[in-house]
């Protein structure tokens, strides 16, 4: 027989792990409940999700990881835990990618709004490579120029 395996705690990431771009998650590090890491969405990427259920109306991202998002509407009534539902998510005004999310949490947003945590229900290889692949150019720019500090030319 082999000895018990230990069961070990998974522990909160430190707040250096949060990339430097993530302001939002910086103030918030206590929210890192994901198995993978949220990334706060830049104004400059023009990032926005239009929700089926809201008449494909434009709602902002808080944050986005590997296999989610999160973000905040002015009520959650339609939007029960586990349920399922069709969403647009824009790169850009002109690019999107259509997919189906699960909602994976409810909780108080700022200025009285209500914060839902999704997970992406990938159904096909090839959005779940893409939007990867998209999150991966974010951590990519973090890496390699200064997005909060740059000056207009």
């Amino acid at each position: 027989m082999s000895p018990k395996a230990k069961k070990v705690k998974k522990k909160t990431p430190p707040r250096s792990s949060i990339k430097k771009w993530d302001k939002k998650a910086v103030g918030n590090a206590r929210q890192e409940r994901r198995s993978h890491q949220r990334r706060g969405v830049l104004d400059t990427f023009h990032v926005f999700l239009c929700l089926k259920e809201r008449g494909w109306g434009k709602f902002h991202l808080r944050d986005i990881s590997e296999n989610g998002f999160a973000f905040e509407i002015e009520s959650a009534g339609e939007y029960p835990m586990n349920s399922i539902h069709e969403c647009h998510f824009f790169i850009n005004p002109g690019l999107y990618l259509p997919m189906n999310f699960r909602v994976a949490h409810i909780g108080s947003g700022e200025q009285g709004l209500v914060h839902v945590g999704a997970h992406i229900q990938f159904g096909d290889a090839r959005l779940k490579k893409v939007f990867q692949s998209f999150v991966k150019l974010l951590d990519e720019l973090a890496g390699a120029t200064d997005l909060y500090n740059h000056k207009e030319l």
